[in-house]
């Protein structure tokens, strides 16, 4: 009666695995994908805050009366410094997440017998 039992829970043990396997892989093509459109979003920023910068540049070193013009500079100024913020925090969080990942593959490989 045990060997009956045996090759039926082989069969249960090879599923829940072979689903595990199947559900680890999606999430590892998720988790890539997802990296490879925020580095996308990440280099775009980059452009939008670089033409920004060169604009509120020129413009700071022009002598302009206008007050709207001058309010829209001041807000542009401030949106370009917001910008470089976000930025500063998603390439600090992307080096943390680096540095924690490497530190799990050294704790993973360390576990393993040599």
């Amino acid at each position: 009666r045990n060997t009956k039992k045996q090759p039926k829970m082989e069969m249960v043990v090879t599923a829940i695995a072979g689903d595990l396997v199947n559900r680890f892989i999606s999430f590892l093509i998720k988790k890539h994908e997802s990296h490879a459109n925020l580095e996308k979003k990440v280099e775009r920023l980059q452009q939008l805050l670089l033409r920004i910068h060169m604009v509120v540049e020129e413009a700071e070193g022009r002598y302009i009366t206008n007050s709207r013009m001058l309010l829209e500079l001041k807000r542009l100024s401030e949106a370009m410094y917001q910008g470089y913020h976000v930025l500063d925090t998603i390439k600090y969080k992307a080096l943390c997440s680096t540095r924690d990942e490497k530190k799990e593959f050294v704790v993973l490989v360390g576990g393993c017998e040599r």
